[in-house]
């Protein structure tokens, strides 16, 4: 018997929060797993409930791809619950049968037609199974990634430039095991402004630094490692030389 008694439905919450769980009841059909337990806190399940949202249908990545990668991690968590809980999801987003019984079975990725399906498996169970993955592989799911993103926003600026090969050439020829590749900051920088207006913009910061530093950076505490300065400094110099010879 569960310490918390799981929330079932509206009678469970108080009237003001019925709204919640109509948006849960939308989603779902019904009140259960996770959201059974997160709406005894009303706010936290309603923000859940968005990133819910967001990943079943607002990201850039196709249905069919997106269910490809749950149905991979949940098989290799062994997740039962789960895995019965995604797959009929997966059938209504367009997966075909074959590919959820090579998931099921955890059969060779060989089998799979699509490039892009090979390597969405294969980077999930790398990742589960030795917690890295392998650079060809990250590096072609990574560009056809920053490829749906430039279709879907043409202010986003590429990574097939001149500048950006030299930059990664740069960081390379420091650190051969480095991955150059975009992230998401939580702030601003100036390439906001600069890149509706066409320019190639890129924030970089080619210095290797705790992550107590990292969570340090615009706020009122912000340091950098001066160790690391002067390297950083040349990895930038030596692509701009570069960038510059080649024009």
């Amino acid at each position: 018997m569960p310490r918390i008694a799981p929330i079932t439905g509206k009678d469970d919450v108080p009237a003001e929060h019925h709204d919640v769980v109509d948006d849960v009841l939308s989603v779902f059909g019904r009140v259960r797993g996770p959201f059974s337990v997160l709406l005894h806190s009303p706010k936290l399940a309603s923000k859940m409930l968005q990133l819910v949202k967001f990943n079943r249908g607002e990201t850039i990545v196709e249905p069919p791809l997106r269910s490809i990668a749950i149905l991979a991690a949940v098989r290799e968590r062994e997740a039962a619950y789960v895995w019965s809980a995604q797959v009929g999801a997966a059938r209504q987003a367009g997966l075909r049968e074959e590919v959820i019984d090579l998931l099921r079975e955890k059969g060779d990725v060989g089998a799979l037609p699509e490039e892009d399906e090979r390597d969405i498996v294969t980077y999930v169970r790398q990742l589960a199974r030795d917690n890295r993955v392998d650079y060809p592989v990250f590096n072609r799911l990574n560009e056809r990634l920053i490829q749906m993103y430039e279709s879907e926003d043409p202010s986003v600026t590429t990574q097939d430039t001149p500048l950006y090969r030299a930059l990664a050439a740069a960081i390379a020829r420091r650190d051969p095991d480095a991955v150059v590749a975009p992230i998401l900051v939580p702030y601003g920088t100036d390439s906001n402004k600069f890149r509706p207006r066409g320019v190639k913009s890129y924030g970089i910061m080619p210095a290797i630094y705790t992550t107590e530093i990292a969570a340090s950076m615009h706020g009122d505490a912000e340091r950098f490692p001066a160790g690391e300065m002067g390297k950083a400094i040349r990895v930038l110099y030596e692509a701009l030389r570069e960038t510059a010879a080649a024009r």
